[in-house]
């Protein structure tokens, strides 16, 4: 092979540096048919084409979208106009569902900072505030609480109960606790019930 003819091509390692992805990954795409190298040289080197490197990104590009390895193969391996609008309209769900996530996520973060504003300010912790809260179901965990931990362990365990795929939200402005009687009036503030 010329020296020209070896500048079209690019060593797994480059690729790795390139994409950033591990070459044990590219060797596993090729263990399974998905991205081979155009060559193996007889100093071992596994060699890439710009057209197996074009082929890497659009499968780089799908599996950030969730798209798994057996659909990716198909669809390059069969690729036309129905198998590209199968993926794009998957694409485009993925991205919707991304968006409402974010979505979520900015309220919540705007509403926190608003209660961080709300709190720079507020001085009469040791007076009861009266509040109207809609009517909602809610879930409660039973026992007494002081550490954070115990706290954030209880709300793992809540989580697992609700349609949430992350715990962000529920950590944030969806919860609450309940302080007895007995230890408000003894001025014990830290021992919650959730």
């Amino acid at each position: 092979m010329s020296i020209s003819e070896k500048q079209k091509y690019y060593k797994i390692g480059e690729i790795s540096k390139i994409y950033k992805i591990s070459t044990d990954i590219l060797r596993y795409y090729d263990k399974i048919g998905l991205v081979s190298p155009d060559f193996v040289g007889d100093n071992g080197y596994r060699y890439y084409s710009k057209k197996q490197i074009w082929k890497l990104n659009n499968i780089r590009n799908l599996r950030n979208i969730g798209v798994g390895l057996e659909d990716i193969k198909e669809f390059l391996d069969e690729r036309n106009i129905n198998s590209a609008n199968d993926i794009i309209e998957f694409q485009l769900e993925k991205v919707e569902d991304k968006i409402k996530k974010l979505t979520e996520l900015k309220e919540e973060l705007t509403s926190k900072l608003e209660n961080i504003e709300f709190f720079k300010t507020f001085k009469d912790f040791n007076k009861p505030i009266l509040k109207f809260i809609p009517k909602r179901k809610f879930l409660r965990s039973k026992g007494n609480f002081k550490q954070d931990w115990e706290i954030d362990f209880e709300l793992k365990i809540l989580n697992e109960k609700t349609e949430y795929d992350s715990d962000f939200i529920l950590t944030n402005n969806e919860i609450g606790a309940t302080l007895s009687k007995e230890n408000f009036l003894r001025g014990e503030y830290l021992t919650f019930s959730e």
